[in-house]
């Protein structure tokens, strides 16, 4: 995928820092000048970070889906996906080579930070005496005109396509320049075996890129799905814990490359009957059945449909 990159200034200091040990003391983060309250550790001679507080604090969104270990998060420039049960890391939808997997420690998921500077294009830096780690966002450099953020300023934090009684799910953050990022899992518990007598999951991690083609005359957006990428090859399996995983399509997205983008407000009248059943306000008794009351994302190809709401 082809990102905006972060120059990464602190390069050579960053690859000592992360070899330290600190056995006579804890680690630091200070993240953009402001002191995190997070626990960070040292595993293999490598510092490794959990992912809420320290990636938040940059601004990037995350969606955990506990039953798959799977975290999905994007921010303004970039998106990764990480992977709890093998510790793989993908970013722009590219695999991050780490000398120490990503893993789950008393039930948070940690990174290690060499993987956050070559994924996310951070800046670090590392002071030995107060052992303290020193995360920024450099400045960017000038993107060319038509990568500029052209959707709406506000978008949900999220945006779901699922069947509404909770079997499946679809589950995409999309930021305004089209970048976006998400999780999709289908649970089949009755599906089992002798090596998985907890059912079978299939799942996708997924990330890619929406390119604007034009604003219509009712303030809709019609938009290109330029880069999709998954973070397993489908049709692969594996077991853990008695369960059997079996790597999926991001449902939903698949089979299309146009999509539309309805504002809250839209009138429903204006809409397709496919589209509108997937749209969760048709079960709200009290809402107004006249207008969309969320954003609304519409695969052309079949009429699926994901919708987002406001906080």
């Amino acid at each position: 995928m082809k990102f905006k990159k972060i120059l990464l200034t602190t390069a050579a200091v960053f690859a000592a820092a992360v070899c330290v040990c600190a056995a006579d003391g804890g680690v630091s983060v200070v993240v953009n000048d402001k002191p995190i309250d997070t626990d960070a550790v040292i595993e293999g001679g490598r510092t490794l970070v959990p992912l809420r507080g320290v990636y938040e604090q940059l601004g990037y969104s995350v969606n955990w889906d506990a039953e798959t270990k799977t975290a999905a998060f994007v921010g303004s420039e970039h998106t990764m996906t990480v992977d709890g049960r093998d510790g793989s890391v993908t970013a722009d939808g590219e695999k991050v080579e780490t000398d120490v997997p990503a893993q789950i420690i008393n039930d948070r998921l940690y990174l290690p930070l060499r993987a956050a500077s070559e994924g996310l294009g951070l800046a670090v830096e590392w002071d030995g005496e107060t052992k303290t780690v020193y995360i920024k966002s450099e400045p960017l450099t000038e993107l060319p005109a038509e990568n500029t953020a052209v959707i709406e300023e506000k978008l949900p934090e999220q945006f779901e396509f699922s069947s509404g009684a909770g079997g499946w799910g679809t589950f995409l953050n999309m930021d305004n320049d089209g970048t976006f990022a998400g999780i999709y899992s289908d649970s089949e518990m009755g599906s089992t075996g002798e090596d998985f007598p907890d059912g079978t999951v299939y799942v996708c991690g997924f990330s890619g890129k929406f390119a604007v083609k034009g604003k219509n005359a009712d303030g809709s957006y019609t938009l290109k799905l330029e880069e999709l990428a998954s973070d397993k090859k489908e049709g692969e399996e594996w077991i853990e814990k008695g369960i059997k995983y079996i790597a999926a399509v991001p449902y939903g997205l698949d089979g299309g490359d146009e999509f539309v983008l309805y504002l809250p407000g839209t009138p429903t009248k204006d809409l397709s009957e496919e589209f509108l059943s997937w749209w969760p306000g048709r079960f709200d008794e009290n809402a107004d059945k006249e207008v969309l009351d969320c954003f609304g994302l519409r695969n052309t190809a079949d009429d699926r449909g994901f919708f987002g709401y406001m906080d």
